[in-house]
Formats: C-alpha cells, sequence, structure tokens
C-alpha cells in the first residue's frame, strides 16, 4: 500500500466520531505522545486567535474546514474569562477581539446597562444556552474532521484594561464578583472568586464530558498573571509565585473532581513558560506540558524524562514559512508531540485565512508545509522511537543543527537546519550514525512539501554508517530504513 492511500485512509479514520469512544489519552506504551481514537497521534497546526467560541462573528465551520482540508489536527480555544477589546496589531479583526456588545461566554447577559465592552453586564447565576450550544457544536464540528480541540479555561490578562472586560470583574457583573486588582485573580485570597471559577470550571467539563477529541488546559501565559514587562517595566522575567501555583492545582483538581466516576477521563495540560523553563517535579494530575516560543527545543530534551507530553503551544510572528517550519521540525524531530502556530491571517471577516489584507498576513504556506510535516510524522513509528543524542549524529559543521528520532536497527530520522549566519558554509558535510549490520534504504526528504529528494539502498557492515547530504539552501531530512 503506497504512503498517499495509507495516510488518506488514517485521515478518513481519525475523522470519524466515535460515540463513548475514549478521550485523546497519552500513548499506552510511549506517554510522549497521544493515543486518539486507537492510533499514535501527533498535533500539529496553524490555528486562529483563540476566538472560535466567545465570538459569535467569528464562521468557526469555515475555519475548521480549512485546518482539515491542510490536513491539521488541532485548534485551541479560550473560554470567556478573557478576550482583547481592540484587534491584534498583526490581525486586524482578531477572533479574539469581539465587536462591541458581541462577547459571549458561560455566564448570560442582564438588563442592566453598562459593561465597557458594549452591551450589559453579566448574571453570573445564570448560564448563557446560547454560549454552551456554540461551545459544544464547536467541538463536535472539530470532531468531524479530526481536529482536537485544545480548551484553555482560563488565561492572563496583562493589562487591567481588559481584566475589566472579564465577566468575572466587579465592573461587568452584577454579583459583586472581582472587585480586586488583577494580580490576585489567579490565586486562592478571595473565596468567592474562586468559587465561580471553580463553578465554570465544572460546567464546561460536564458539557464536554462526551468529547473524545478535548483536553484542558488550566490557564493561558500564568506566568504573566501580575505583569508583563511590555506593561509594566519593573517586570523582568517571568514569575512563577506560591499562590498561582497553588490556585492551579485548586483547578486541577476540580477537573479531576468534575470528572470523578468517569470511567474515562480528559488529559490536563499546564502551560510552563515562554521559551524554556526546567520542570522538575510536575503535578501527577497534569499530563501536557505547553511551552511558547519554544526554540531550539531544549524544553523538549531536559523535560523527556517526566515522560509527559511536551508542546510547542504558541509561536511569534507566525507566518514566516521558513522560521515555523523549522521550529516545528526540530520540535517534534526533538521528541515533542505538539506544535502548535499562532495564525493571524484567520480574522472575522476572512475565516478561512485565504484573503490577508494591509498588515494582516498570510499564512497558507506555513499551513501547507505543517501539512506537509504532519503526513511526514505518521509515516514514523514513533510510539517506538527515541530521541537521539546530540552524540549520536557527528560529522557536520557546527554550522548545521541536527535533531532525530530513531527505532534502533530499523528506522532513523534526522532533520538538519542551517543556522541564520551569513557567514554559515555551503558545506553541509557527512553524516555519521552508528548503525547494526544490514541492508538499508537512505532517503532524503524536503521538509518543504516531505517528498522525496534522493534514495539509496546502502549495504552496512555496522558501525558508523557515513551518508553525504545533497546541497540544500535551509533544510533537510534523512530518513533511514533498514531493508
Amino acid at each position: 500500500m503506497s504512503l498517499t492511500i495509507r495516510f488518506s485512509l488514517m485521515a478518513a479514520a481519525l475523522a470519524l466520531p466515535v460515540l463513548g469512544a475514549e478521550p485523546i489519552r497519552l500513548h499506552p506504551r510511549n506517554p510522549h505522545y497521544f493515543e486518539f481514537r486507537g492510533r499514535p497521534t501527533v498535533l500539529v497546526t496553524s490555528g486562529e486567535h483563540y476566538g472560535s467560541v466567545l465570538n459569535p462573528d467569528f464562521d468557526y465551520k469555515a475555519y475548521l474546514e480549512a485546518l482539515g482540508g491542510q490536513g491539521l489536527n488541532l485548534t485551541r480555544v479560550f473560554m470567556g474569562d478573557i478576550c482583547e477589546r481592540r484587534g491584534n496589531a498583526q490581525s486586524p479583526g482578531s477572533p479574539l477581539s469581539p465587536r462591541p456588545g458581541r462577547f459571549l461566554t458561560p455566564w448570560a447577559r442582564t438588563a442592566v446597562e453598562g459593561y465597557s465592552g458594549g452591551g450589559n453586564k453579566f448574571d453570573l447565576d445564570r448560564w448563557d444556552p446560547a454560549y454552551f450550544e456554540r461551545l459544544l457544536d464547536f467541538c463536535r464540528e472539530a470532531s468531524r474532521r479530526g481536529v482536537v480541540v485544545e480548551v484553555v479555561l482560563f488565561g492572563a490578562f496583562y493589562r487591567d484594561e481588559w481584566w475589566r472586560l472579564s465577566p468575572l470583574h466587579a465592573d461587568s457583573n452584577i454579583n459583586g464578583v472581582g472587585d480586586l486588582p488583577m494580580t490576585e485573580f489567579h490565586t486562592l485570597k478571595h473565596p468567592t472568586l474562586v468559587a465561580r471559577q471553580k463553578e465554570m470550571v465544572r460546567k464546561i467539563v460536564r458539557e464536554l464530558r462526551d468529547a473524545d477529541n478535548v483536553y484542558f488546559e488550566i490557564c493561558n501565559e500564568p506566568y504573566w498573571a501580575k505583569g508583563i514587562p511590555e506593561v509594566d517595566p519593573t517586570i523582568k522575567a517571568q514569575q512563577w509565585p506560591a499562590d498561582m501555583m497553588e490556585w492551579q492545582k485548586a483547578i486541577a483538581e476540580t477537573i479531576t473532581e468534575a470528572e470523578a466516576g468517569q470511567s474515562a477521563r480528559h488529559l490536563i495540560a499546564i502551560n510552563v513558560a515562554n521559551t524554556y523553563y526546567r520542570v522538575e517535579e510536575p503535578n501527577p494530575q497534569i499530563s501536557v506540558l505547553n511551552f511558547h516560543y519554544a526554540f531550539p527545543p531544549r524544553a523538549v530534551t531536559d523535560s523527556y524524562s517526566l515522560n509527559r507530553v511536551i508542546a510547542f503551544d504558541e509561536t511569534s510572528n507566525g507566518c514566516s514559512a521558513r522560521e515555523r517550519r523549522r521550529e516545528a521540525w526540530a520540535f517534534l524531530m526533538a521528541g515533542g508531540a505538539v506544535y502548535d502556530n499562532l495564525d493571524f491571517s484567520f480574522s472575522i471577516d476572512d475565516p478561512t485565512g485565504s484573503s490577508p489584507t494591509g498588515r494582516r498576513q498570510g499564512c497558507r504556506e506555513v499551513r501547507e508545509q505543517l501539512g506537509a510535516l504532519l503526513r511526514f510524522m505518521n509515516s514514523l513509528d514513533f510510539v517506538r522511537a527515541q530521541p537521539m543524542a546530540g552524540a549520536e549524529i557527528t560529522g557536520l559543521p557546527q554550522s548545521v543543527k541536527a535533531y532525530g528520532l530513531r527505532r534502533a536497527g530499523q528506522e532513523y530520522a534526522v532533520y538538519l537546519f542551517k543556522g541564520d549566519s551569513k557567514e554559515d558554509s555551503a558545506e553541509v558535510g557527512t553524516l555519521s550514525l552508528d548503525l547494526p549490520k544490514g541492508s538499508y534504504s537512505v532517503e532524503w526528504i524536503n521538509p518543504v512539501d516531505a517528498r522525496p529528494v534522493s534514495t539509496e539502498q546502502r549495504k552496512h557492515d555496522g558501525g558508523r554508517l557515513q551518508v553525504a547530504p545533497p546541497l540544500f539552501q535551509d533544510d533537510l531530512t534523512l530518513v533511514i530504513r533498514k531493508r
């Protein structure tokens, strides 16, 4: 059976919702990866700015069709405790910036005027049926296309004006909840607020109990909950205050308690850091460790021993195809299982991301290349593979970086990319790997489209096998398989 046919059959199988199926979980043979609908899974996407549910003017069916049509299998969505009043400068019309009066949240509107984001205030004693109908339909439509949904329960506000837009701020609700500084929202200092937060979590978890294509992230970028350098110059670094960590633990426990008695439970993720942070002892309730802007992929190499899924959960400047391709291939070849590009080409007026105008960038090329990466990953037996230590890949000049996966004696995949220096040599050296005796196919793959550049058959007497890469401009992938 050809690889093309195998990919098509796999995509068709993953696109079929399975009633009563176990939710996406850590793979039982290798917890660095997922199992979804009975298949080993990595998640790769280029998704919208997290407003699919909270923004009723965003056509999420067209958006999900665009993702599924390009072979991508993940989307990330905020739940409505936070929105942005203005459009993102990179993406006017960002889905996370609903038009005045159009912010949809778990809580119902009242007849009381005065919400600063337009329209009436919220009643925290009443759920909004329209919100939960939209949330459930969004997850169903994603499921039909084989797309997994990362449900982000809370988010850092970054600035007071965004905190005042939250339904949980005292100025935005009629219940007198949330009269406190932004810096104390993600703590346990205010029991009345915490009770409302937990109510929301339990409600969302119960509503999504039958969704097999969902996992939960506790909070987006909680390490900026007390301020960010762009707004407050006294903030010099990411923060992990003890009270914020205790709050996250309490939310994780709330998710677990809400699913008590269920035969299968959803995975829980935590957003660890931007770029890098060394995780020493993760909460045992946490299965997915999310990092933002995690290139080079040190977050994977230093956290691999924790036996969790390691995720590259958000990018910056998301529409540079070369940068996104290098990040994604390096991260997955280092042992990561998720790559999620923040794609500013999707907007309220253009949910397919197909017609960028003005300041809004185009990301079609990025999505096509990430789809090629996902097809390539699905051609590997990655569940039985291990990342290669740096010393295992030799013979390359210093200007060429390499990350690889190996199934010892059977299958090896190595991703090569050149540095950014103009002085980087055009020479790429001769790559050397330690292989047992046998006959092998040696194939060079173009990472842009995952298509072969060249293939040869080699007989090897054992020890170091040397292979000379063809000349390449930016990056190249080697696949060696035992015949």
